[in-house]
């Protein structure tokens, strides 16, 4: 059933052209009952962690134990992303920011957590709802670094990487920038450094950096699916994480083979556009693709002048490409 069928079924008042035109909320609401923003309660052994931010907390643990621990105060929600996890069968609660917190209430052993939604990933929203293309509602493919949230722009409120002046105080270009401003990442160094670097330069190369899904073209799955048959045949085995026999799996990659010989190639160059989320430090787009996108994803790269970035002060290493 596609998914104007289902939802219309579900909610009469809206006809097809409406469903496609539902803002992202709404979308939300319908999949999952919650929007960015609302306030919840979570069990916190049952949010994922996406990074290894674990690593402080535990720390702090090992130097002084529980005292530590009931130290920890709760009056601030943490704050959680939904996404699918690594399989994208299914769909989980993210850990942004919070990390103390939770750790805290996992040794105490609450049963719940006060937790903000701070984004929900669009793939999440299209599994649950089934929706087989997302350019049909305006919305991007692929999950932004901030989800729904359109980037900064040349909008007369955001500020160019050049003059940040507007946006954040004057300390941004001080040594204590990136205690002030980072996040407490390893990239928070780097990313200031090239904010400090193109003050006042507003034609400054920058290089820029976007993860984005990875789906193999034609010619990728015919090279792929030709070195797992020499494979067979070389070595009698299937590829690691292949269930089928070797004889079922052999004439499945040979159909294949036959199948997309026959088929029309489907590249189609990916590139970063006007309108983008970007990075400037490489890893933050690689941790983004692991995190976000199933680890399956490539790293668009390009250079553009310092004047054509801009940011709303909400995160040192996260621009809008706007030129």
């Amino acid at each position: 059933m596609k998914i104007y069928e289902l939802l219309e079924s579900q909610t009469p008042q809206y006809t097809r052209e409406e469903l496609l035109q539902l803002d992202w909320d709404e979308l939300c609401m319908m999949a999952y009952g919650v929007k960015t923003g609302d306030i919840i309660q979570l069990d916190p052994k049952k949010i994922k962690i996406k990074y290894t931010d674990m690593e402080n907390p535990q720390h702090l643990f090992d130097m002084h134990g529980m005292k530590w621990i009931r130290s920890v105060k709760f009056d601030e929600p943490v704050q959680v992303s939904l996404g699918l996890d690594g399989t994208k069968t299914k769909e989980d609660w993210y850990l942004e920011d919070g990390h103390h917190r939770v750790f805290a209430a996992r040794k105490l052993k609450m049963p719940y957590i006060t937790a903000e939604v701070e984004r929900i990933n669009l793939k999440a929203v299209e599994k649950l709802l089934g929706f087989p293309n997302a350019k049909k509602r305006n919305i991007r493919e692929d999950e932004d670094y901030r989800g729904d949230h359109t980037a900064p722009s040349n909008n007369g409120y955001d500020q160019p990487m050049h003059n940040l002046g507007g946006i954040y105080p004057e300390d941004i270009y001080s040594n204590v920038a990136a205690q002030y401003y980072g996040d407490g990442s390893a990239y928070d160094n780097t990313s200031i450094a090239i904010i400090q670097g193109a003050r006042n330069r507003s034609n400054k190369p920058i290089k820029i950096y976007r993860a984005v899904p990875h789906e193999l073209t034609n010619d990728e799955l015919i090279k792929k699916y030709q070195k797992e048959k020499a494979q067979i045949m070389r070595l009698g085995k299937v590829p690691a994480g292949v269930t089928m026999s070797k004889s079922a799996y052999y004439e499945f990659i040979s159909n294949e083979l036959e199948r997309l010989a026959n088929t029309p190639s489907n590249t189609t160059k990916l590139a970063i556009n006007p309108g983008d989320w970007v990075t400037t430090v490489k890893q933050y787009a690689i941790d983004h693709g692991r995190a976000s996108l199933g680890n399956k994803f490539k790293v668009l790269t390009k250079t553009v002048k310092a004047k054509d970035l801009y940011t709303d002060g909400n995160s040192i290493h996260e621009w809008g490409y706007s030129p």
